[in-house]
């Protein structure tokens, strides 16, 4: 599977806006049959789910992944993965802050860029 994934694609609905990023694959090369089927399961949602928690950003100031999950009601979902690619394709970036999570554990804080509220504006959203 090539690493250049289409994020955003006309035929689901998005007003036939396109745009090529770079992103991690689905699944690795030596990953077992059943993870290649999830994936599979997962391409319809991915794109949903990521411009759910990019809307969720541009609504705060900034937020962790897992706050950002739960504003955007993703929060049984791999939202972290999401929250990785729009990180990757310079949608969001972090504010140099960290969160304690619901775990104890620190979380980057993140914010929307101009390149993100510009996405979603281009998208009517």
């Amino acid at each position: 599977m090539s690493n250049d994934l289409q994020l955003f694609q006309a035929t689901i609905g998005l007003a036939g806006y396109k745009e090529t990023i770079s992103v991690t694959p689905l699944t690795r090369s030596n990953d077992h049959p059943t993870s290649y089927r999830a994936a599979e399961q997962v391409k319809p949602r991915r794109i949903n789910q990521t411009l759910r928690l990019l809307c969720a950003y541009r609504s705060h100031t900034d937020l962790t992944a897992e706050e950002a999950s739960v504003i955007s009601k993703l929060e049984k979902s791999c939202y972290w993965k999401r929250v990785g690619e729009l990180l990757a394709a310079n949608y969001i970036v972090e504010t140099g802050h960290a969160r304690k999570a619901t775990t104890g554990s620190d979380q980057r804080v993140c914010k929307i860029t101009p390149q993100g509220i510009a996405l979603l504006a281009s998208l009517g959203l």
